[in-house]
């Protein structure tokens, strides 16, 4: 079975999109066979089965080896969640509803009002799902933190000698520092290219027109390289020259007019420059390693039983493990 780790996250809501709590609860109904134990609480067949539908829609396309492996990944993934739930249990932590709503408030800023109304129902979730699901990705931030990441740390000693092992690999990147101005509907950015074009100074349409939340600051979005916006932005910015507005562009967030104010050449970077990016890279790797050591340890010291003929898989049949 493969542990979720902090790199992989995403990849891990993936397998457990919604109402994973309600998966790992102890059987309610009689009629649907148990089909994974872990310690005192078990997953239905039932359970495991809307859980693996949700997840992979096109699941009756997937080829039959490909349909098991899925299945195979997303009972794995049920075991390490119930595990680190009872870990949150046994620690003591909890997740506030108002840290949810915060946390709600600040996804639900990110689009414009004409977006929000169908934003979820595209995503085919509820508010109410969506800070459900919202909820199990903080607690497991927080165990993961308290229990395993807090005291790990990265050596000045390991900075500088990852940055002289590496230092071929390393390359600066072009950056650009651009303004955006983000409107609702193509009308509306015509009538603002306009007023651009007839001398309008850009930061100050963008703090009277501009949808987006960068709207306070003239629209500044800061220098950024190739990849870090949506291709959208890149496709276009990149292109233009310092001083140059550029035309209407519609992106799924809306109708942006870009200005680029400066364009950096990528160069060699310094130690001091890379050192925040290498930091980054060496404690991660520390968190990817501690997290698996440490579901290691928790799934040994776990009662866990899975009853593969359920599945109609060839594999042996129940498997335990128990310390």
């Amino acid at each position: 079975m493969s542990g979720i780790t902090a790199k992989h996250l995403g990849a891990f809501f993936l397998f457990c999109l919604i109402f994973l709590a309600g998966a790992c609860q102890k059987e309610q109904a009689p009629t649907s066979p148990t089909l994974i134990r872990i310690n005192d609480k078990n997953v239905s067949l039932r359970h495991f089965q809307a859980e693996f539908k949700r997840s992979f829609p096109l699941w009756e396309k997937l080829p039959p080896e490909e349909k098991s492996e899925m299945q195979r990944a997303l009972i794995a993934e049920l075991i390490d969640r119930a595990l680190v739930r009872s870990e949150a249990d046994r620690l003591g932590i909890s997740i506030s509803d108002q840290m949810v709503e915060k946390s709600f408030q600040a996804f639900w800023n990110e689009y414009p009002p004409e977006k929000r109304e169908t934003l979820l129902d595209d995503q085919g979730i509820t508010a109410e799902q969506w800070k459900a699901e919202e909820k199990q990705r903080l607690l497991l931030k927080e165990v993961a933190m308290r229990a395993v990441y807090e005291k790990l740390q990265v050596s000045e000693e390991e900075v500088e000698t990852y940055y002289r092992d590496n230092f071929a690999d390393f390359k600066g990147e072009e950056e650009v520092r651009a303004r955006q101005i983000l409107l609702s509907s193509e009308e509306n950015a015509r009538q603002v290219l306009s007023l651009l074009r007839q001398g309008g100074s850009f930061a100050e349409v963008a703090r009277e027109h501009s949808l987006s939340p960068d709207a306070a600051q003239g629209g500044d979005l800061g220098f950024f390289p190739r990849g870090q916006m949506p291709e959208e932005f890149d496709a276009v910015v990149f292109k233009l020259t310092p001083g140059r507005i550029s035309d209407i562009v519609q992106t799924p967030y809306g109708f942006h007019i870009f200005l680029v104010e400066e364009h950096r050449k990528p160069t060699k970077p310094s130690l001091e420059e890379t050192r925040p990016r290498i930091r980054s890279i060496l404690l991660e790797r520390k968190r990817e390693t501690a997290y698996n050591n440490w579901l290691v340890r928790l799934r040994s010291r776990a009662f866990i039983e899975i009853d593969w003929s359920l599945l109609n898989h060839t594999h042996r049949g129940p498997q335990q493990a128990q310390n």
